[in-house]
């Protein structure tokens, strides 16, 4: 049996899974075609301008703690909490 999306915002059939993250939140809501042109309508002038995302290192891939440790061994500046920056984890990855 197919599985019907039904829309968090109506409740009509046919919907579909968008998915979506502003800063560090990451959402999912099931939207009808007319709702996901309304929502781009909405946000057009800010994905007008906006770029894609660079790759991401996966966070699952490294342990930040370890990463912190071993980069402050290494004289390297990484702050306590956040992002760990793309060159650290590539210098972390080659070590």
């Amino acid at each position: 049996m197919a599985m019907i999306r039904v829309s968090d915002i109506s409740g009509d059939r046919e919907a579909q899974e968008l998915t979506f993250s502003v800063g560090e939140s990451h959402y999912e809501i099931d939207l009808t075609d007319a709702e996901v042109e309304k929502m781009k309508g909405d946000l057009g002038m800010f994905l007008d301008v906006a770029r894609k995302p660079a790759q991401k290192v996966s966070t699952a891939s490294f342990d930040a703690k370890e990463v912190r440790v071993w980069a402050q061994k290494h004289g390297i500046e990484v702050h306590p909490q956040g992002r760990i920056p793309k060159v650290v984890l590539e210098q972390w990855k080659n070590r």
